[in-house]
């Protein structure tokens, strides 16, 4: 049905990685890995193209009501949903680093930062840089100060359909569901 060399996903989990190691080691940001992306692209597409064939071609004799080919067709869509969620991982995380870079030096980023940037990632700081700097200027107060974002509201509301005591957040606060199934920061 479908072989590679190298396990499936495996060119989607190094760039992930590789990206995560350079994070939690504090490292400035990483050039942008066009050809890891690249690999994984085609990885996602001949996924994609070996689903289809496999449904499609009438000299194998599949269907996929047959549990063979039901569980080729769930390994090879789980492998190619597993690429695409790496992708995303490695965008969004690349994202948030270029959102902190920007509150901290705004459109002047070092050029050891921004020689290490794609092109859409110039084009996404100047659009944010654009959108801060206009949301600013209507409120006329100057949300940059400190060289860091605004802190977010300390109490959050939220509805929950039922208790269920104390739940830790990412932030390191625990939320509080009471038996109204109302949430509020702890």
């Amino acid at each position: 049905f479908f072989s590679f060399e190298m396990a499936l996903g495996a060119h989607a989990a190094q760039l992930l990685k590789d990206e995560c190691t350079h994070y939690a080691r504090g490292d400035t940001l990483p050039a942008f890995d066009e050809e890891g992306l690249k690999k994984v692209c085609t990885e996602i597409n001949q996924l994609q193209k070996a689903i289809h064939d496999n449904l499609s071609n009438p000299f194998l004799g599949l269907n996929a009501n047959e549990p063979y080919c039901a569980a080729n067709i769930v390994t090879l869509t789980s492998a190619m949903l597993r690429n695409k969620r790496c992708t995303a991982a490695y965008i969004k995380m690349r994202q948030e680093r270029l959102i902190k870079e920007w509150w901290r030096y705004g459109l002047d980023l070092p050029s050891e930062t921004r020689e290490r940037l794609s092109k859409p990632e110039l084009t996404f700081v100047q659009g944010f840089d654009k959108v801060v700097t206009d949301y600013i200027a209507d409120l006329e107060v100057d949300l940059r100060t400190g060289h860091w974002p605004p802190l977010m509201a300390s109490h959050k509301r939220i509805i929950s359909t039922k208790a269920v005591g104390d739940v830790p957040a990412e932030d390191g606060h625990d939320w509080s569901i009471d038996d109204s199934g109302e949430m509020f920061s702890v």
